[in-house]
């Protein structure tokens, strides 16, 4: 039996003066407040090994700034990898989007080996102290604790320890809602919050 639904969805992009826009960043720079001075931190796995080309062609066309783009491997760096498994994808869009809503940041792009534990990621970028802003656009329903209770428990509990370390040297952790909408992942009565975003440490960030 068909669908009697008819959904179309868009494919388009936006240009980032679009997207300053919509951010009503405009009014910041204005003031002078365009990222000079601040170190964004954004972290992702895996890799993209064109990243920094990338970057360069995007800026060209769009007449933005040149930009300062630093790559922090964490753990052993393989970023061919990230374009079979679609992080190289995310990565372009953190770094792109950053830039443009922050065109004088400068960018300190953490790639993780997906092997290491988030905790000893985190701990890593602490020990380095070297950002103001720590993006993170990932995330694991909470509700997925169920499936291995005590080691996801003891993930989230190391996990803040480090959160709550880096905050405390001045760091702001932010991390995505993810992708669920209000149902969030779960049907169940737990709910559909994501870690990091449910943190204490962390702000959530929805609606991008």
């Amino acid at each position: 039996m068909q669908s009697s639904r008819n959904i179309t969805e868009p494919i388009e992009g936006y240009p980032p003066t679009v997207m300053q826009r919509v951010y009503n960043a405009t009014s910041l720079y204005l003031k002078g407040i365009d990222g000079n001075n601040y170190t964004i931190g954004i972290l992702d796995f895996e890799g993209d090994p064109l990243i920094s080309e990338q970057l360069n062609y995007f800026d060209r066309v769009y007449n933005l700034p040149n930009s300062n783009l630093t790559i922090i491997p964490v753990g052993s760096y393989e970023p061919n990898c990230g374009i079979i498994s679609g992080w190289a994808d995310e990565i372009s869009l953190d770094v792109e989007i950053s830039h443009v809503l922050a065109p004088r940041a400068n960018i300190d792009l953490y790639v993780a080996n997906p092997s290491l534990s988030l905790p000893a990621i985190v701990a890593f970028i602490d020990q380095q102290d070297r950002v103001d802003v720590l993006s993170q656009s990932f995330g694991f329903p909470e509700s997925s604790i169920l499936e291995d209770p005590s080691s996801i428990y003891s993930l989230i509990m190391m996990t803040d320890m480090y959160y709550a370390l880096g905050s405390s040297e001045g760091i702001s952790f932010l991390a995505s809602s993810g992708d669920g909408g209000g149902s969030g992942y779960s049907y169940g009565p737990l709910g559909g919050v994501v870690y990091p975003a449910s943190s204490p440490f962390v702000t959530a960030v929805g609606g991008t």
